[in-house]
């Protein structure tokens, strides 16, 4: 195989892999992941290649009917892709069915359809959790920025609170500094005092 085909092929999977949908598909005990492009048996991950995998993913999506080898060919060995194609397809559908615990003598999930392609025989559940409809997603957007808001509101309230108590205090403890030194009210001036006394006195001569 070429380098340009090497690139092609996993760029081909890389995409496959990007775009598939977020959901789990099941059968018997296997459970395989479209997102991560895992696969277990019982809750256990099993290592599978990337070929033999997309080509699960492909026989999943139309079980018990056929998948022909074109199909097979044009999704996962592109146009300008140098391989042996045959050979290719061979090992990677062994590798699928070592995986799975399958055989092809006795098939219990992969059928070879004899120079046509291949069947998947049992049948396969979707447990894709359905997303949140709208409105209840619209909800929980309004639920969120009301909490922000109230959250706002509460803090400049305790701010303006706390800014008005403080002025208070601080007018109270003068006051009380106030009360406490009678030494800070001002005494009438002496010399204002003795000017009134003189002429208070003056008056009273002239009468």
């Amino acid at each position: 195989m070429g380098a340009g085909g090497v690139e092609s092929a996993e760029s081909s999977g890389a995409d496959m892999a990007q775009s598939a949908p977020s959901q789990i598909l099941s059968f018997a005990n296997f459970a395989i992941d479209l997102r991560s492009g895992e696969i277990r048996k019982s809750g256990i991950k099993i290592k599978l290649q990337e070929k033999p995998f997309q080509i699960l993913v492909l026989l999943l999506d139309r079980p018990g009917e056929l998948v022909s080898r074109e199909e097979l060919r044009g999704k996962l060995w592109p146009e300008g892709t140098f391989v042996d194609f045959d050979h290719s397809l061979g090992t990677a559908i062994a590798k699928l069915r070592q995986a799975l615990g399958d055989s092809a003598q006795n098939p219990r999930f992969i059928e070879t359809v004899s120079n046509r392609g291949y069947r998947f025989l049992v049948p396969v559940e979707n447990r894709a959790l359905a997303p949140a409809p709208p409105l209840e997603r619209a909800l929980s957007s309004q639920t969120r920025r009301f909490g922000s808001a109230a959250a706002a509101g509460l803090l400049g309230g305790t701010l303006v609170v706390a800014a008005f108590l403080g002025f208070n205090i601080a007018d109270s403890r003068q006051w009380l500094r106030r009360q406490s030194n009678p030494r800070s009210v001002r005494k009438p001036d002496l010399l204002e005092t003795s000017g009134l006394t003189a002429r208070v006195s003056a008056g009273r001569n002239t009468t």
